[in-house]
């Protein structure tokens, strides 16, 4: 009998060789883009969803497919406020643990809280849907990005200040986590991931000493009842690498910031799976067929042939061209095998604002976007709230990568990563959420020397 596509993916995932390179494109939101509905209105309704699975699955002929990419969902369950968008998964807006309310105040989660029958129901409906051909993958919020969520970012500094709680609160958000997953592993899904893009934000000694603890007995929960199991992440995550692998998830999944030879590398070492790397912005929804093609015969010859899954750098955008998508399904399948024109490097300028200017310091933040990137959000949140403290004397702007003028002024100012602050055109935090105390230092600094 021949092997589903769903069997090639989960033999990747555990590490044994396959006749191809596997491949999941991310698709969230943009399923209401291939059905002609906005956001706000796919992921509140399960028949929507599950088609939109369907959708995705014949269209990109993808070996497996999130169900929903909404990292809002646990957090909207427990309390969360959330501001919806036509074009991006809802934002979450406030923070019920930085308002006074404790752990036991937070509302007992269930399968009928919030969202989560809508996706408990999407999951069966896309598995009846799929049947065992595609792979559906339940995506449960990370236990540090929904710590985010409740506490907001003064997470940061409690993680000095007060290790006991925050200890305390990653042990409630992974207990979350595994019920959630549990959840969805029992509703259809073969791979239950965690989400967890804010992990990229904090230092190898934090990752180890507050994620490394949950993240372990999460894996081994999830697998417990049968489901494969992953991490994603996004953003410059290279120095946690070696840690999120130590903790054995069936696989780990990157962004193009990550190198894939290293990450493979690293990756094998410890018996782990990887996945990645498309460039989202740059490549799916700004570049052209040849770009995708390009950039997923890479992706392909660095990944290497065993234990190595094609994947997007993150959730796909609204707006991403299903021609570039489907160009990347071409070259999994072998369908494509002409030769594809070199690129030619585009002759751009830009020009940069005045950052002489006495008196005032610009801040600005180059974003994927903050209504649909939780480290981006909260990287944004950071600046709003050390910019009100400054009296007019700092102005801050973001720069959205699918904006036409980012990567030429990334390219002007070096900017790397994402997300970064930019403080009077010098990189100043690259991929990693300041304290506010430390971003307060460095635009008091900036003022005095412009003084």
């Amino acid at each position: 009998m021949a092997q589903t596509r769903r069997e090639l993916l989960l033999d990747a995932l555990h590490c044994r060789p396959t006749p191809r390179t596997p491949w999941v494109p991310y698709v969230g939101c943009h399923g209401g883009k291939l059905l002609h509905l906005p956001a706000d209105v796919y992921l509140r309704d399960p028949e929507y969803i599950a088609t939109g699975v369907a959708t995705a699955a014949e269209r990109y002929r993808a070996d497996g497919l999130p169900v929903v990419f909404d990292l809002q969902v646990e957090a909207e369950a427990l309390g969360c406020e959330l501001v919806w968008s036509s074009e991006n998964p809802p934002a979450v807006n406030s923070h019920p643990l930085a308002h006074g309310l404790d752990l036991s105040d937070l509302p007992e989660i269930t399968p009928d809280s919030g969202r989560l029958p809508v996706v408990i129901e999407a999951i069966r409906r896309a598995r009846a849907r799929v049947g065992d051909e595609v792979a559906l993958f339940g995506l449960v919020t990370g236990p540090f990005t929904l710590a985010l969520h409740l506490l907001g970012s003064d997470i940061f500094l409690e993680m000095v200040l007060n290790e006991e709680r925050i200890h305390a609160l990653l042990a409630y958000c992974a207990d979350i986590a595994g019920r959630v997953g549990e959840w969805y592993r029992e509703a259809g899904c073969d791979v239950v991931a965690a989400v967890d893009p804010m992990t990229s934000q904090i230092s190898p000694a934090h990752f180890a000493q507050f994620i490394a603890p949950v993240a372990a007995p999460l894996w081994q929960r999830w697998a417990a009842v049968g489901a494969t199991t992953a991490l994603f992440v996004c953003g410059d995550a290279w120095r946690n690498v070696p840690g999120m692998c130590a903790t054995k998830p069936d696989a780990l999944f990157v962004d193009e910031q990550i190198d894939l030879v290293a990450m493979g590398e690293v990756a094998r070492a410890h018996g782990v799976a990887f996945g990645g790397n498309i460039p989202l912005t740059t490549v799916l929804l700004l570049g052209n067929t040849d770009d995708a093609r390009r950039a997923a015969r890479q992706c392909i010859e660095l990944g290497g042939a065993t234990g190595y899954v094609l994947a997007p750098g993150c959730d796909m955008p609204y707006d991403t061209k299903p021609e570039n998508v489907a160009a990347v399904a071409e070259v999994v399948h072998g369908d494509f095998t002409g030769e594809i024109a070199a690129k030619e490097a585009a002759a751009v300028t830009i020009e940069l604002p005045d950052y002489t200017k006495p008196g005032e310091v610009l801040v600005e933040v180059v974003t994927l976007d903050s209504l649909s990137c939780a480290p981006c959000q909260y990287m944004v949140e950071a600046v709003r709230a050390v910019e009100a403290q400054f009296g007019g004397q700092v102005r801050w702007v973001e720069h959205k990568l699918k904006e036409d003028d980012t990567i030429p002024l990334m390219m002007a100012l070096g900017v790397k990563s994402i997300p970064t602050i930019i403080i009077d055109g010098a990189v100043t935090f690259s991929s990693i959420i300041p304290e506010a105390t430390k971003l307060r230092e460095s635009i008091e600094a900036r003022l005095a020397a412009k003084a």
